[in-house]
């Protein structure tokens, strides 16, 4: 397997425990990650053992930030359908972010934002943005 797919399978197992963090995904959950999933162009077959942890994965995040800017985003998407933003979910964004390499700074704020507008969330052009605004 190709490191380009470990890292779109890898994002799916993320997503997928970040929807169930404070128990089962939701089926609206489970949707959005099956698009997500089409969108990467993974199989139905492979995006089933991730879902079942029948796959075991290491964690790949992109090489580059402005790739792992959009997972980030993909997960803050999930989290308006999931509505729930807890200690406990904030400290696993706040991880995945830290772990792509993405500035604290700008995930702090994008938080804020979230936290501003839990509903609908920043716009690619607003997280774009505040990115860009911590770029050194």
């Amino acid at each position: 397997m190709n490191r380009e797919y470990r890292e779109k399978l890898s994002h799916l197992y993320d997503l997928y425990s970040l929807a169930r963090i404070e128990g089962d995904a939701t089926e609206q959950e489970q949707r959005y990650i099956q698009k997500i999933a089409e969108h990467l162009g993974v199989t139905n077959t492979d995006l089933e053992s991730v879902a079942n942890d029948s796959l075991v994965l290491d964690f790949t995040p992109p090489k580059h930030e402005f790739e792992c800017i959009p997972q980030f985003h993909r997960m803050l998407l999930l989290l308006s359908l999931h509505r729930r933003w807890s200690p406990m979910v904030r400290a696993y964004c706040r991880d995945m972010a830290l772990r792509m390499g993405l500035n604290l700074l700008a995930v702090e704020e994008i938080f804020h934002m979230m936290e501003e507008q839990p509903r609908r969330g920043p716009t690619p052009d607003q997280i774009s943005k505040v990115f860009k605004k911590y770029y050194n």
